[in-house]
């Protein structure tokens, strides 16, 4: 692959969504390819995961009652009906440390890998 295919600006703003696996198939491939052909991107790339994992093993708390009470509310806003599901979105473990006290909050919760 050419570099000129994609920036290393372009890998930079989407750094995080690809190391999220957010991207499409192809994007993440293009991705993929850049770092491996380019050396200050992959470092960049090394030390955005390396930072997400001592965030991820530092940093995890639960999410605070009266945060769970301001959800149920704002749902409440939406609808009255019982709250069935919520999808978390982006369950990479270094920000889904809460789904276990939504849980407890009454919340049934689905995590999309």
């Amino acid at each position: 692959m050419a570099l000129s295919e994609i920036s290393c600006d372009e890998v930079l703003v989407e750094i995080e969504h690809y190391l999220h696996g957010e991207l499409d198939p192809d994007r993440s491939m293009l991705l993929g390819e850049h770092l491996a052909d380019c050396p200050p991107c992959f470092e960049r790339a090394e030390f955005q995961r390396k930072l997400k994992d001592i965030v991820r093993v530092k940093c995890h708390s639960q999410t605070p009652e009266h945060l769970v009470a301001k959800i149920r509310q704002a749902i409440r806003t939406v609808s009255n009906k019982p709250i069935g599901f919520i999808m978390n979105t982006s369950a990479d473990r270094d920000h889904t440390g809460g789904n276990e006290n939504l849980a407890k909050g009454g919340f049934f919760m689905l995590e999309s890998a």
